[in-house]
């Protein structure tokens, strides 16, 4: 038990050293607004403390124990204090400016990483705990870089400073002060690791009640529905309780933390006021230096418990990088294209492309013993139209996958084959062969104009209204106020599923690929529709290599081939055997 504690204790050690070293490399990229930050924190509680100096002068003029001028010194106080007040002024604009700069500058950079990742490597997270690692992790990290240094110095200054002031003016006083030191210092020792595992937990749950209400919004017709939002309602209930229980053990460290602190430090403070009141009865000091020291103490206190304090601060920064460091270790795909790669796609583009899949296999790596697909053989051939059926679960959407090179396959290869011969296995590079319309709605919040070029940018307005037309989506198009430049809400949100359904086919269309992939894509269509949309692709794509996933008869009425999948493998059946299914 002894030997788990402590190997626990060491990796929680040595994890935090690697969190540290990360954020000490994100401060290097922005060294120079780091400094300027600094330099004007550092001032500002420089000017600070030497306005306790001149009110300790001022007063001894006025009591008779100094000859200096009270009118010169009141006025240096009054400039120091209106420069202290400038700086901190100047202080927030900046700290503002570049921490927005560095959440902006982060958050890009996590948003890409998430994107660029392996399918494969996502599976473990879920949408709303990705969401809550992009904004919440990268906020706090975004303020902790440009706030934990200027922080850390500015308080080591003014700790610096106020010692020196008292040491020179009375070096018993410095050390009363600094009596806390041990115990505080302590504490905090003690705390840390039960702090780092709190915080941990508390953002874990944090992420997982997001996570649950991203989910809940997401299906919130079938929830209606049901009428089963009051047992939703409970389960949110059960996680916030979960995470209100661990965020008050966590609230509860700090608190007991915070309280010995404080106890400490009023006691100090105490026995720091006891023995100036003593030194000024016996008139060693002056009632000007009186008031320094307890103003000194004070902040020689708050100052060392400020530096403890950022032990706690650096805990929360370091669970939240870590949690972004997670994301940045994740494996990327390869999306830029080898010279071979290149080559092929530029002549193939045009003429087609054919698919050979050789005694494929695929299982995730996580569940190694079940293969989704084991030991199958699928061909294709240019301006082929092939049907896959199958039932639900089977491997269909999984093959697409496949194809697209978002997943690789366990054992076996595809390959990709032009007309003149050349051969490559399949890639993520190899994507920009293929278009794909998902099942489901895929729409992105914006215009319809906007929808189609996402997938060609440059598209002309008559590009898209032909694509449109292709996919029996202008039919309606046409008679919205705004044309293509109608605005179509979240998740398709102002049109029916079948509209959205045929949008979303039109953005494939656009990008004239050699190979198109159907998953489910007239699910939502009227039998009329269905059949003038197949016709369309039909008649209009014959050297387009077209796959559909389908278990509707027009669509394979219109197949030259039919696949069914059957014990992870690939059965090619007749017309007879079709029309029986």
């Amino acid at each position: 038990m002894f030997l788990k504690i402590a190997r626990d204790k060491k990796e929680q050690i040595v994890n935090l050293k690697e969190e540290l070293k990360w954020l000490a490399g994100m401060s290097r990229q922005y060294k120079k607004e780091i400094f300027a930050v600094t330099l004007v924190s550092v001032l500002s509680s420089i000017f600070s403390l030497t306005t306790s100096l001149c009110l300790k002068y001022v007063i001894d003029a006025v009591t008779g124990a100094s000859k200096a001028s009270v009118l010169y010194i009141a006025i240096l106080a009054v400039t120091l204090m209106l420069c202290r007040i400038g700086f901190s002024a100047v202080s927030s604009r900046i700290r503002v400016r570049i921490s927005v700069k560095i959440q902006n500058e982060l958050q890009i950079k996590v948003y890409r990483t998430i994107f660029n990742a392996q399918w494969e490597s996502l599976r473990e997270y879920r949408k709303g705990d990705l969401i809550n690692r992009l904004n919440s992790d990268v906020s706090e990290v975004s303020g902790g870089v440009i706030n934990w240094w200027p922080n850390v110095l500015t308080v080591l200054t003014q700790f610096i400073y106020a010692f020196v002031l008292i040491v020179m003016n009375d070096p018993a006083m410095a050390f009363i002060a600094l009596m806390s030191a041990p115990v505080s210092a302590f504490m905090s020792r003690f705390m840390i690791r039960r702090m780092h595992e709190h915080n941990l937990r508390v953002k874990e749950l944090n992420a997982d009640m997001m996570s649950y209400q991203e989910d809940s919004f997401h299906n919130l017709q079938y929830i209606k529905s049901f009428g089963i939002s009051g047992i939703i309602n409970r389960r949110l209930e059960d996680k916030q309780l979960s995470y209100k229980e661990e965020m008050m053990d966590y609230n509860k460290t700090y608190i007991i933390m915070n309280i010995i602190l404080r106890l400490v430090g009023i006691a100090v403070t105490f026995i720091s006021y006891a023995w100036g009141i003593y030194r000024l009865w016996e008139g060693v000091i002056t009632y000007g230096t009186m008031v320094m020291f307890l103003q000194l103490t004070l902040t020689l206190s708050n100052s060392f418990n400020s530096l403890l304090k950022v032990i706690p601060s650096t805990i929360n920064l370091g669970t939240s990088a870590s949690r972004i460091i997670s994301l940045e270790s994740l494996p990327s795909e390869v999306t830029e294209p080898t010279e071979e790669e290149k080559s092929f796609i530029e002549k193939s583009y045009n003429s087609g492309v054919r698919i050979d899949c050789d005694r494929i296999t695929f299982h995730y790596s996580d569940e190694p013993d079940v293969d989704i697909i084991e030991k199958t053989s699928f061909n294709t051939d240019i301006g082929e139209t092939i049907a896959v059926v199958g039932g639900s679960g089977i491997g269909k959407t999984t093959f697409f996958r496949l194809l697209l090179g978002i997943l690789e396959c366990s054992d076996g290869k595809i390959y990709l084959e032009n007309t003149g011969g050349d051969r490559i296995p399949v890639s993520a590079s190899t994507r920009k062969l293929f278009a794909y319309v998902p099942q489901g709605n895929t729409i992105i919040e914006g215009t319809i104009a906007e929808n189609l070029r996402l997938i060609k940018p440059n598209a002309t307005d008559d590009e898209i209204i032909s694509a449109l037309k292709l996919s029996c989506a202008y039919d309606f198009v046409k008679d919205l106020p705004e044309g293509i430049n109608s605005y179509v809400g979240e998740s398709g949100k102002g049109f029916s599923e079948g509209q959205v359904q045929r949008i979303s086919v039109a953005r494939a269309l656009i990008k004239d690929a050699p190979i198109l992939l159907f998953d489910e894509v007239t699910s939502a269509l009227d039998e009329e529709t269905e059949r003038r949309l197949l016709n369309n692709i039909r008649t209009y794509l014959r050297n387009k290599t077209v796959i559909f996933v389908t278990h509707k008869l027009n669509a394979l009425e219109i197949s030259d081939r039919i696949f069914k999948i059957e014990n992870k493998k690939f059965i090619q059946i007749n017309y007879d055997i079709r029309r029986r299914d």
